[in-house]
């Protein structure tokens, strides 16, 4: 009995610990935090926030996001990671969309975001192959679409 009565509370304490939180949301606000991009909005998509925490990269990226988009870069490279494109097309064109157009990188985030997306999309070398009915999916084709927009308009 008194093994049961110290172990609850560490047990209780442990399970708290998490690495992810949990969050309760409405049935419309959980939709729609789901549909939300970077690129139909001002903020990343829950994918690409998920990634960055687990990956202890979101306070880096709010900070320096160019030095982060770079060292995925070098990581996809080696990886050829299908999911990896897909934040990295998210990252750039979120970074691109808070950029002035007269910034020199302006056009090279959303060119960035296009080839990232095309990568996931079409690229043969890249692991695992793409689920057409996945948000990924739907999203990288949005964020090629956009991002090939912003470049005409750029142009």
């Amino acid at each position: 009995m008194k093994f049961y009565f110290w172990f609850l509370p560490i047990l209780i304490f442990v399970l708290r610990c998490a690495t992810y939180s949990t969050f309760s949301y409405s049935q419309f606000e959980q939709e729609k935090l789901v549909n939300l991009s970077g690129v139909s909005s001002n903020k990343l998509s829950l994918l690409t926030t998920r990634y960055l925490k687990s990956n202890d990269l979101y306070d880096k990226f709010e900070e320096s996001p160019l030095v982060v988009i770079y060292d995925l870069d070098y990581e996809l490279m080696a990886n050829k990671s299908r999911n990896l494109a897909y934040y990295l097309s998210e990252l750039c064109y979120f970074t691109g969309n808070s950029l002035d157009m007269e910034d020199p990188q302006f056009a090279k985030m959303y060119a960035s975001a296009l080839v990232y997306s095309y990568t996931y999309l079409f690229d043969k070398k890249a692991n695992p192959t793409p689920d057409p009915f996945s948000a990924e999916f739907r999203f990288a084709l949005f964020t090629y679409n956009r991002s090939l927009a912003q470049l005409v308009r750029f142009d």
